[in-house]
């Protein structure tokens, strides 16, 4: 019985995790007559036999860690558990914006107003309301007053990113540059205030030492206090293969993105999980939960394979 290029579609999602164009899967399946034939013909490419060589050193770069991430991610996913009926209204307000942006970070928005439900569910279940800060005005900000009961919510960004803060901030704001201005130093007020603070994708973007910031966010905390910290994976699967391609991990940007500088977009770092659990150290905290998440390409053949492949570093902090 023939190959179909169908047959040949799978098997190179299989082995390879992506699929060949339709054209070259259809002349594939014509000179194919078996399946051995085609495990043959795709054990003998060039590129999977490039993957085994790679995935031999993913192996030996994320195995020695993956027995803890697993565990790691089942003990945050435990705490993120706050029941179907949170889940399904946090679901309903997420999956609602249609925007390009709000899409492709779905998944992650998801999990921040899980966080945030958990922390006022499980941290503060006899407080009526809780004081949360979210640091870095985004389309999330809005999600969470619509998602979860019982928040005051104040917001914080750079004064520049006006748009953003007009569109997504709370009345409550605090305009504060983060590389040059201690929140605490320029508005003492907010110094032992929040129950709750959301640091999410936002150190990436700053020249500053992740232990400093850190710091900083530790005195605005009250008592049983959680930040909520996420941030990319400086040795996540995208970095690892541009270093198999003998390149940077580090984006280049051009002098048309200057306007994306400006608005605070780029990627000044990315950071590892061994640097980050150093940094919040230093900074006074403690690691209550801490995982490595897959929120943009989970169907991604890395990823799949190992946890510390994932693209985002997700941690529960409180005061040590």
């Amino acid at each position: 019985m023939a190959i179909t290029p169908e047959q040949v579609m799978t098997a190179f999602r299989m082995v390879l995790g992506r699929e060949p164009a339709p054209e070259r899967a259809a002349l594939i399946a014509e000179e194919i007559d078996t399946e051995q034939q085609l495990h043959n013909y795709m054990m003998k490419l060039p590129e999977t036999k490039r993957r085994a060589r790679i995935m031999d050193i993913m192996s030996f770069l994320y195995g020695p860690t993956e027995k803890q991430n697993l565990t790691n991610e089942k003990q945050m996913d435990a705490w993120l558990n706050v029941g179907e009926a949170m889940h399904s209204r946090i679901k309903s307000v997420v999956s609602a914006p249609d925007d390009e942006y709000s899409i492709f970070h779905r998944n992650r928005f998801y999990d921040q107003c899980r966080a945030l439900a958990a922390i006022k569910t499980k941290h503060f279940p006899t407080l009526p309301k809780i004081n949360v800060l979210d640091i870095g005005v985004m389309a999330v900000s809005l999600m969470y007053q619509e998602s979860v009961e019982g928040l005051e919510l104040f917001t914080c960004d750079h004064p520049r990113r006006v748009e953003h803060i007009e569109k997504f901030g709370s009345p409550n704001f605090y305009p504060v540059d983060l590389e040059n201005e201690d929140i605490g130093e320029r508005y003492p007020e907010t110094i032992g205030k929040f129950h709750a603070i959301l640091f999410c994708e936002v150190l990436e973007h700053l020249r500053v030492t992740p232990s400093e910031i850190l710091t900083d966010l530790k005195r605005l905390l009250a008592k049983d206090d959680a930040i909520y910290l996420t941030t990319p994976n400086g040795i996540g699967y995208g970095a690892m293969l541009a270093i198999f391609e003998r390149k940077s991990p580090s984006a280049v940007y051009s002098r048309k993105d200057a306007e994306r500088e400006r608005g605070g977009h780029i990627h000044v770092r990315e950071h590892s999980e061994r640097e980050m659990l150093e940094w919040i150290t230093e900074a006074g905290l403690k690691v209550r939960h801490r995982a490595i998440k897959e929120y943009y390409h989970p169907d991604s053949i890395w990823p799949s394979s190992f946890i510390g492949a994932g693209s985002v570093l997700t941690f529960v902090l409180e005061a040590a």
